[in-house]
């Protein structure tokens, strides 16, 4: 996002330079100069649509598809019914002294105590693994 946005900035810095944008009102000019500010701002023009309709949806999507949890995962006691296990959870809320989660095992939201913190934040296999 950082390249984007200064690829559009500095694309509008360059219209104004060349004088392809109106000072007074940011409008864009009928007439403009040709050489290489025309052709540096149409440059960075290309760059930033580039940028914004190619690069970022897809990374976007691989953030989104990439198998870790957008939460913290922690680790917790559940009550299965058949007495307490321990459960890596995504973490929804937290509920009094617990903690409200996904278990990732059971497929199924669930209340946990004496929770910890685990590093590793994997939830699944990335999208295109499986």
């Amino acid at each position: 996002m950082t390249l984007a946005s200064c690829a559009l900035r500095l694309g509008v810095i360059v219209e104004y330079r060349t004088g392809r944008r109106e000072r007074d009102s940011g409008r864009r000019a009928r007439a403009s100069p040709s050489g290489w500010l025309e052709h540096a701002a149409d440059a960075a023009a290309a760059a930033a649509l580039l940028l914004a309709g190619v690069v970022l949806p897809v990374v976007a999507l691989t953030g989104a598809v990439d198998g870790r949890a957008w939460t913290s995962v922690v680790e917790c006691d559940v009550n299965t019914g058949q007495g307490n296990e321990r459960a890596r959870l995504v973490e929804l809320g937290r509920e009094g002294n617990g903690v409200v989660g996904w278990d990732i095992k059971r497929d199924e939201v669930v209340s946990g105590l004496n929770r910890r913190v685990t590093e590793d934040d994997v939830v699944r296999a990335p999208w295109w693994r499986s």
